[in-house]
Protein backbone atom coordinates (compact mmCIF):
# COMPACT_ATOMS: atom_id res chain seq x y z
CA UNK A 1 0.00 0.00 0.00
CA UNK A 2 1.25 3.43 -0.78
CA UNK A 3 0.45 6.15 1.90
CA UNK A 4 -1.94 8.63 0.95
CA UNK A 5 -0.08 11.83 -0.98
CA UNK A 6 -1.09 15.50 0.19
CA UNK A 7 -1.95 17.54 -2.95
CA UNK A 8 -0.96 21.24 -3.32
CA UNK A 9 -4.09 22.82 -2.53
CA UNK A 10 -4.39 26.06 -0.92
CA UNK A 11 -4.00 25.79 2.72
CA UNK A 12 -6.98 27.73 4.85
CA UNK A 13 -5.04 30.54 6.85
CA UNK A 14 -5.37 30.87 10.31
CA UNK A 15 -7.74 33.31 11.26
CA UNK A 16 -7.82 35.39 13.94
CA UNK A 17 -11.14 37.98 14.57
CA UNK A 18 -10.32 41.54 15.56
CA UNK A 19 -12.38 42.26 18.86
CA UNK A 20 -12.84 46.06 17.34
CA UNK A 21 -14.12 45.77 14.08
CA UNK A 22 -15.13 42.41 13.77
CA UNK A 23 -13.11 41.33 11.01
CA UNK A 24 -11.36 38.43 10.15
CA UNK A 25 -7.53 39.15 10.48
CA UNK A 26 -5.13 36.61 8.13
CA UNK A 27 -1.87 36.09 8.90
CA UNK A 28 0.86 35.94 6.12
CA UNK A 29 3.85 34.45 7.95
CA UNK A 30 1.44 32.04 9.48
CA UNK A 31 0.86 30.70 5.98
CA UNK A 32 4.44 30.76 5.17
CA UNK A 33 4.59 28.32 8.41
CA UNK A 34 1.90 26.31 7.17
CA UNK A 35 3.33 25.97 3.68
CA UNK A 36 6.97 24.99 5.46
CA UNK A 37 5.18 22.16 6.93
CA UNK A 38 3.92 21.16 4.55
CA UNK A 39 6.43 20.50 2.84
CA UNK A 40 8.58 18.98 5.58
CA UNK A 41 5.80 16.37 6.16
CA UNK A 42 5.45 15.58 2.50
CA UNK A 43 9.04 14.91 2.46
CA UNK A 44 9.14 12.56 5.23
CA UNK A 45 6.82 10.77 4.29
CA UNK A 46 8.15 10.06 0.67
CA UNK A 47 11.19 9.10 3.10
CA UNK A 48 9.48 6.70 5.44
CA UNK A 49 7.56 4.88 1.64
CA UNK A 50 11.09 4.69 0.81
CA UNK A 51 12.15 2.74 3.91
CA UNK A 52 9.37 0.99 3.68
CA UNK A 53 9.99 -0.30 0.54
CA UNK A 54 13.52 -0.80 1.30
CA UNK A 55 12.47 -3.34 4.49
CA UNK A 56 10.16 -4.73 2.17
CA UNK A 57 12.61 -5.93 0.00
CA UNK A 58 14.99 -6.79 2.48
CA UNK A 59 12.49 -8.69 4.56
CA UNK A 60 11.42 -10.68 1.05
CA UNK A 61 15.23 -11.57 0.53
CA UNK A 62 15.43 -13.34 3.99
CA UNK A 63 12.40 -15.36 2.86
CA UNK A 64 13.24 -16.56 0.37
CA UNK A 65 17.01 -17.32 1.75
CA UNK A 66 15.73 -18.79 4.62
CA UNK A 67 13.53 -21.10 1.92
CA UNK A 68 16.92 -22.48 0.31
CA UNK A 69 18.27 -23.06 3.69
CA UNK A 70 15.51 -25.73 4.57
CA UNK A 71 15.57 -26.79 1.30
CA UNK A 72 19.24 -27.65 1.27
CA UNK A 73 18.84 -28.67 5.00
CA UNK A 74 16.02 -31.46 4.01
CA UNK A 75 17.90 -32.28 1.06
CA UNK A 76 21.49 -33.08 3.06
CA UNK A 77 19.31 -35.01 5.75
CA UNK A 78 17.63 -37.16 2.66
CA UNK A 79 20.90 -37.96 1.27
CA UNK A 80 22.55 -38.42 4.73
CA UNK A 81 20.13 -41.50 4.98
CA UNK A 82 20.52 -42.87 1.73
CA UNK A 83 19.99 -46.71 2.28
CA UNK A 84 20.48 -49.06 5.70
CA UNK A 85 21.78 -46.28 7.53
CA UNK A 86 18.68 -44.83 8.01
CA UNK A 87 17.42 -44.22 11.45
CA UNK A 88 13.92 -46.30 11.00
CA UNK A 89 16.45 -49.61 10.15
CA UNK A 90 19.14 -48.89 12.81
CA UNK A 91 16.26 -49.22 15.04
CA UNK A 92 14.93 -52.73 13.19
CA UNK A 93 18.64 -54.16 13.76
CA UNK A 94 18.84 -52.96 17.16
CA UNK A 95 15.62 -54.39 19.06
CA UNK A 96 16.75 -57.26 20.85
CA UNK A 97 16.90 -60.74 19.46
CA UNK A 98 16.36 -64.26 20.98
CA UNK A 99 19.24 -65.68 22.11
CA UNK A 100 18.58 -68.48 18.83
CA UNK A 101 18.68 -66.06 16.76
CA UNK A 102 22.05 -64.67 17.29
CA UNK A 103 23.68 -68.13 17.85
CA UNK A 104 22.15 -69.08 13.87
CA UNK A 105 23.85 -65.68 12.80
CA UNK A 106 27.13 -66.58 14.70
CA UNK A 107 27.14 -69.38 13.36
CA UNK A 108 26.17 -68.41 9.55
CA UNK A 109 29.18 -65.48 10.15
CA UNK A 110 31.57 -68.09 11.07
CA UNK A 111 30.99 -70.34 8.24
CA UNK A 112 34.02 -70.61 5.64
CA UNK A 113 32.97 -68.94 2.59
CA UNK A 114 33.42 -71.18 -0.52
CA UNK A 115 34.98 -70.39 -3.30
CA UNK A 116 33.23 -70.10 -6.89
CA UNK A 117 35.99 -73.44 -8.07
CA UNK A 118 34.62 -76.03 -4.65
CA UNK A 119 30.81 -75.83 -5.86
Amino acid sequence: KSLPRLENRATPLPSQVDPKSGSIITSSVSLESLRRLETVYLRRMEEAEGRIFLLQKENQEQRNELLDLKAEIFKANKLKYRGCNHPSRLRSFSNPKSSLDNLSSLQLLARPKRSRTES
